[in-house]
């Protein structure tokens, strides 16, 4: 039974409900210990420590501070060398490059450095990161085979891709979705995103005004928090929308999920993409999904089949599309089918964490014939 310790970012997003899914079925899987390092600027949400706590996983929260974190970054590696992991799965690659740049677990540990960041928005900073992190960790997976192509033509090292792996995020599938919504009333179209500069909520807002000012067929709920949410909530007053506009803040996966059943239509107003966890919440529970005609998004969903694409400067076009949607335009029974076995076939929990186990076994038929004591490298 492996010991596998996650390594996540703890502020709202994607990457930590990826992290505790991932756990989760680690240990229903294979029975063996968890742990979660929250590692970051910002402290882990209650929802997070919550679920840890009810799963019994160990875990710890470090805060970085500065540019460089260095006592962070040393309290890492003692925790981490006290848990004693078989694998260790870095959801942020920084964590890879202080764990195996001067590496202080034996060779049979594997470090694994997933890439969540979007190609098209990486600074030069995260590319440098991921340079060093390709050095220092045994396997480095990418979410999609567009973002490995992408990030190899940049990432010029040698016998870099034999460590090379595509595992795509996955999510929790819930047995039964809730009855077609496209006839409610009001219909509710939703948004769930870090409240920052890579996700567009605006444009969002200013189409819904175009559209349905004056009338009250439709209300967006507007769920997340971050940088932005004043802007977006300002802008709501300014459109003379914000008693049909609704924002939850940062709310559980569990309330989100619960939210998610009463929306008639799912929108993704963002910059960039590598695998968005908003689509796949959508498509697992049967709701059409509507999103900006950008990368990690267009290669991700087939327009017109399972979802349905609009350019990303267009208020018009994400106005006409809304506009389709509520007046029963759109075959939204298709998109919701076609969602929902992409979501079952593709991008399950189950088969993510499959995925990382025969990763995990590669890497431990590599270092088998190697002795303990030449394994371990001391810190």
């Amino acid at each position: 039974m492996p010991r596998v310790l996650h390594i996540t970012y703890p502020g709202a997003g994607g990457q930590a409900a990826v992290c505790l899914s991932l756990a989760a079925e680690a240990a229903k899987s294979d029975g063996g210990e968890q742990g979660i390092v929250f590692y970051g600027n910002v402290d882990p949400s209650s929802d997070y420590l919550k679920q840890c706590r009810k799963e019994g996983y160990q875990k710890v929260s470090i805060r970085k501070r500065g540019v460089v974190g260095l006592k962070a970054r040393l309290h890492l590696r003692r925790w981490v060398r006290a848990f004693k992991p078989d694998m260790v799965i870095c959801h942020i690659p920084d964590t890879a490059v202080s764990l195996g740049f001067l590496r202080c677990l034996p060779r049979s540990t594997t470090i694994v450095s997933v890439e969540h960041h979007s190609v098209s928005l990486k600074t030069t900073k995260d590319w440098i990161i991921s340079l060093l992190a390709g050095w220092s960790a045994d396997r480095i997976v990418f979410l999609t085979p567009g973002s490995k192509e992408e990030s190899l033509k940049r990432l010029r090292i040698s016998g870099i891709h034999s460590k090379c792996e595509v595992i795509s995020n996955g999510v929790d599938i819930p047995e039964e979705i809730a009855a077609t919504r496209e006839t409610q009333d009001p219909f509710v179209i939703g948004m769930a995103g870090r409240m920052d500069v890579g996700k567009d909520f605006g444009i969002l807002l200013r189409a819904f005004s175009d559209g349905f000012l004056g009338d009250d067929r439709a209300r967006l709920e507007l769920a997340g928090d971050g940088p932005e949410r004043g802007k977006w909530e300002q802008m709501a007053e300014q459109l003379g929308i914000a008693d049909r506009v609704e924002f939850p803040g940062m709310i559980s996966r569990h309330e989100l999920h619960q939210r998610m059943e009463q929306w008639s239509a799912s929108i993704l107003a963002t910059k960039g993409e590598t695998l968005s966890i908003a689509i796949l919440d959508s498509w697992a529970r049967g709701i059409p999904v509507v999103a900006s005609d950008v990368d990690g998004v267009n290669n991700l969903i087939q327009d017109g089949v399972d979802g349905v694409l609009f350019h990303p400067d267009s208020v018009g076009g994400l106005r006409r599309l809304l506009r389709r949607l509520v007046d029963n335009e759109i075959d939204v029974s298709a998109l919701r089918e076609a969602g929902r076995s992409r979501a079952m076939t593709q991008h399950s929990a189950s088969g993510m964490w499959e995925r990382y186990r025969i990763l995990k076994n590669s890497w431990k038929s590599e270092t088998d014939p190697i002795t303990e004591e030449s394994k371990f490298e001391p810190c």
